[in-house]
Parts: structure tokens; sequence; C-alpha cells
């Protein structure tokens, strides 16, 4: 049995797609790195994360060159889509695809993004990085890691064709995702959590002979969208407790997946009941009418997370191997991509002093990531099919993506230390805000459950709203972090008074100067969808509006009553008879209108039909 012993910089542990992106980062920023990547296959073959947004296509293009490639083997993405019905009344009638509400784009996003087939883009991975320098062996299986202590080099045990040697290395790098052995070595070092707060399950595979999603309406529903193609969109057919995503990978597959709520949605991660759910869709069904099945896959827990993403030993573990929160919005490849940027602090050689100060950085942010985003995901599914609610979550949600994460990584803010603390002093306000907005998605889903009123929009909507923010324009003439930090406060806003329009069936909220000046961030942060926040807010700006009345004509005892229904009114109870000067002065502070930069870029898009 012949032995012989090699140094690298870093060993990659498994050659799939997380360890093809960030080697191929290192590579290319650090040329000098010696970097090997271990694989035990031999081939590739089909894996989720096939379907990118922003950052990931940025840093595809940007940062790892493969923009010709990914035009020319791959397919570009018309943005995220989100279909619904109303499953409850639908008269005997035919299911009709053009009455189905939707959201989604009639453009291509300005920030490219791709449908990937992961089996191809692995395997050209493997072969696009041995041209740059990067070694990869396929067909070799790591045994055992021997982690040196001090500065001795790690020794990690490959063996191949009954042939074994031992590769040394400065850095290890588990990229094995999730089920592997050899992860029983980083259990130890890094202990597992299972996140029992979201618990969400999912089933997937390919399908051939998928039925073509553009050819299902007629020609007004496809002019709707301006005759884009709906299919090269990442298509969600939303429902409560759960969501299906169809993603064409080229050669005529097409990735069909769910995800579903545990708690709502009974057990699918049988290929069985995978299937029969997916044909009780009608929208899904009419597709799947002549698909087969190639492959399937499914996990019944797909949440959870590593104790660390690295260490002072000088090992990470990077990608599904640290772990996963939910594949909804593609941020599977964006994960990636960040991580790519933080592994960049870690790996080039650097005194203990220094790597202790930057792996305890790295571990805080990728743990405080982990909780934020979770919050778009933890008890939303109940809302996830009433385009009602989605509309209002959505621009929410992804408006914040593309104004905070794609802008950071756009200004490569995740290579700056410096940025990464400031990110990490302002978390807890970060968290409050969110988690106050995400609550309210929660609150609206549950009361229109309750009062019967969950899908009546479900039917004749089309919403613009995602189609392309101004702002991504923005990024590409002129924008800094101050934009950047007034354009979230203002998305809050427009979230806030949307739920509450909603909620209470009000009118005027938004438009209205004063309300809008009294959603400070405090009042965003402590947010609560119910009587009684409503009742709060609106005695505030009763006071403010009381205030600004003693300013201007003194101390005479004004008495405002505002309440819901006031925003829709030419003034506020109690104001009829003043003095008119008075009552002139009122009138115009209560009907100036605010302005709103993210409202006004908005483009809503008519209805159906």
């Amino acid at each position: 049995m012949s032995m012989k012993t090699d140094h690298y910089d870093a060993v990659f542990l498994g050659g799939g797609l997380a360890s093809g992106m960030m080697a191929r980062y290192l590579k290319r920023e650090h040329p000098d790195l010696n970097i090997l990547v271990i694989e035990k296959n031999t081939t590739t073959h089909y894996n989720p994360g096939e379907s990118t947004v922003g950052v990931a296509g940025l840093f595809f293009i940007r940062d790892l060159g493969l923009s010709t490639y990914l035009y020319l083997n791959h397919l570009p993405k018309c943005g995220l889509r989100y279909l619904f019905h109303d499953r409850e009344t639908h008269n005997g009638k035919p299911f009709d695809v053009t009455n189905c509400s939707e959201i989604g784009p009639n453009i291509l996003p300005i920030f490219p993004t791709f449908q990937v087939d992961r089996k191809r883009l692995d395997a050209d991975l493997w072969r696009l990085n041995r041209e740059i320098g990067i070694e990869v062996e396929t067909g070799n299986l790591v045994t055992d890691v021997e982690f040196g202590e001090g500065d001795a080099l790690h020794k990690v045990q490959v063996s191949s064709n009954g042939k074994s040697r031992t590769v040394e290395t400065r850095w290890v790098v588990n990229s094995l995702g999730r089920g592997s052995k050899t992860n029983d070595i980083f259990d130890r070092l890094s202990p597992i959590t299972i996140d029992d707060e979201h618990l969400a399950a999912g089933a997937w595979g390919r399908f051939t002979n998928t039925g073509d999603i553009d050819l299902l309406g007629d020609d007004a529903w496809r002019k709707k969208v301006g005759y884009t193609a709906r299919y090269l969109s990442t298509n969600h057919f939303m429902g409560r407790g759960f969501w299906i995503w169809a993603i064409p990978i080229g050669d005529g597959v097409v990735s069909w997946g769910i995800v579903y709520d545990k708690n709502i949605i009974r057990d699918l991660t049988q290929q069985d009941a995978f299937v029969e759910f997916l044909k009780e869709q009608p929208l899904v069904a009419k597709l799947l009418e002549d698909a087969e099945i190639v492959d399937f896959q499914s996990h019944p827990h797909l949440t959870w997370k590593r104790e660390s993403f690295c260490s002072t030993d000088r090992w990470a573990c990077v990608g599904d191997a640290h772990g996963f929160l939910d594949p909804f919005y593609s941020p599977g490849c964006d994960v990636l991509s960040r991580q790519a940027y933080l592994l960049e602090h870690l790996i080039p050689e650097q005194e203990p002093a220094q790597l202790k100060e930057k792996v305890d950085l790295v571990n805080e942010y990728t743990w405080h990531e982990y909780d934020l985003v979770k919050l778009l995901y933890k008890d939303q599914y109940n809302g996830f099919g009433s385009f009602e609610i989605f509309n209002i979550k959505s621009l929410w949600d992804f408006h914040s993506y593309t104004n905070r994460l794609l802008w950071y990584f756009y200004d490569r803010k995740y290579r700056d230390g410096d940025f990464v603390k400031a990110a990490l002093k302002t978390k807890d306000k970060t968290m409050e805000l969110t988690a106050a907005i995400q609550d309210g998605f929660r609150d609206l889903a549950l009361y229109l459950t309750e009062t019967g009123q969950y899908e009546r929009q479900n039917l004749g909507e089309y919403s613009l709203r995602q189609n392309r923010f101004r702002i991504e324009e923005e990024m590409l003439t002129g924008y800094d972090d101050a934009i950047s930090v007034n354009n979230h406060f203002q998305i809050c806003k427009f979230t806030v008074s949307e739920l509450i329009e909603s909620r209470f069936g009000l009118k005027g909220l938004l438009t209205n100067r004063m309300a809008q000046h009294a959603l400070s961030v405090a009042e965003l942060s402590g947010f609560k969808l119910n009587e009684e926040w409503l009742e709060s807010f609106c005695g505030k700006v009763a006071r403010d509006l009381e205030s600004q009345l003693q300013d201007k004509f003194g101390n005479n005892g004004y008495h405002v009553t505002v309440d819901g229904e006031s925003f829709s009114q030419p003034i506020p109870k109690g104001l009829d008879d003043l003095p008119e000067d008075v009552k002139s002065y009122a009138t115009n502070l209560w009907q100036e209108k605010a302005v709103n930069t993210v409202a006004d870029s908005l483009i809503t898009g008519p209805k159906s039909g």
C-alpha cells in the first residue's frame, strides 16, 4: 500500500457546489493559495440549489468569472413568480389559469440570475477550477481527519482504489453537505442544533415532459406579462402551509419540489405522497399531465445549524455542512457567496491573535444572519396561500433583500471586517424591527382565516410590485448607505400601513403625512397588528396635530380625536366647531400628502380579465 504526503493551504472536503464556488473565489483572489478539493464520487448528480437570485448571480458573474459560461450552458431566470387560486369556490367550473392572482415580472431582472443544472454545473466547476490551478481529486474518500495543535498542520487521510495517502493542510473546510459520515468528526467540534422553531419539511425531484405554462392561457394572459416567458421564472404555486416550486434546468428537465409546514400539511416525504399532493393542485396537475419523474429526494426536517462556522483551530463548515433554513426565495447560492467572503477573512495566513478576532467576528455574524433570516419563515407558512397577505410580505421581504443584502454584496461590504462589526452592533434593533413586521404578516393570516377572508383576493389580481425596483437602477448609477437606510425606513412604513389598512379595512393611512410622520423607528419596532396598537398610534397622531395647532395659535385647549376612519376623512373629529382660520389650518395639515420614495416607485399592474 503506497503512501505519499501533500501540503496545502486549504483542503475542501466534498466536491459539491459549496467547494466549487468558494475554492474558485479564493484562488482567483489569492492565486498563491494551494487548494485541494476532495470528492468521493466520480460523477455528479441532480441536486437542489438550481435557482439563483441577485447576490449569487453577481457572485458567479463578477467574482467567479462565469458570465459567458452560464449564458451558454444554463438558462436565464425571469425572476420570482407566485400564483394563487381560490380553493373553496369553483362553482363547478373548470379550472382557468387566467383567473389566478399572480405576482411576477414582465421583464428580466437588472441583476442577472440563472436557473442551473447542478449535475452539469458541479461537473463543469471541477474542470474549470482545475484550469486555474485548483487540484480537484474525484473518486477519493476522506477516511479521517487529524487536527494539528497550535501551528501544526492538519492531516487528512484519503483512500482511493485501495491506496491511502495523507494530505497535510493549514485549513480544513467541511463542504460535505448534511448527510456525510465524515461529518461525525465535525459534530464533536461543532455540535448540531435541530431547529424546532421552524418545522419545515421538503420533497423534490426532476421531471421530464412538463407542460409549458406559457401555452396554458389565452393571448391576453400572455400579453399581461409582455409575452415574457413565465416558464423561465422560478414559479411558486402557493397554498396555506406550503409552496411548490417549478424550476426549468435545461434539456427538457424541470425541477419540482414542495416545502411545507409540518404542523399544517401531512407527511410528503415519500415519492407517492409527493406526486399525489402535486397533482391535487389544479395548475400543477395541468403541467404534470404527461410528465415522468426522473429522481426523488426528501428531508423530514430542513432547518438546522451548527454551533460554529469556524474555529481558531483552522477549520470551517460551509454551505449545508454548516446549516440550512429554508429554500424559499432561493437563498442557497446566496449563502455560499457571502460565506466565500467570510472565509476569505480566515484562510490567508495571519497571526493567532488576529485570527481569533476574525473567527469570533465571523461566528457571531453567521449566527446573527441565521436568526435574522429565520424570521422570514418562522410562523409564516400559514399565510402563503393568500395573495392579499403575500403581496405585502413578498414586497417587504424582497425589497429589503435588494436594498440591504444585494446592495451590501454589490458594494463588497462583506469583505470589510469593520462593516461586519457595525452590522453586529445594530443587530438587536434590526431583529426587533424585522420581528415586528413579520409578526404582522402572521397575525393578518390568522385574522383573515378566522373571518373567512383569506382568499378574497386570490382571483383576478396581478401585481408587478417586484418587477424591478428603482433602487436596482440606482445601485448601478449612484447609491450609498444613507440612501439604503432611508429606503429601508420607507419600506417599513409602507408595509405597516398596508397591514393596518388590510386588517382594519381602512384607507388613507399610507398617504396621510401626519400618520406617516408618526411612524418613527420606535413606533415601527413596537408595532402590533391589533386594536390596542392602532388606538395608541391614533392617539399619538392626535397629540401631534394638537401640538401643531397650539404652536400656531397658542394653548387654547384643542382636543383632537383620531381613529382609523379619520385617515380617509377631510378632517378628524372634534375640529368642526373651531374658528375658521384654525379649522382651515388643521384641514391643510391633515390633507397634506405623504411622500414615500418606495411607494412612489412601485408598479402595481392591472387586474386580470
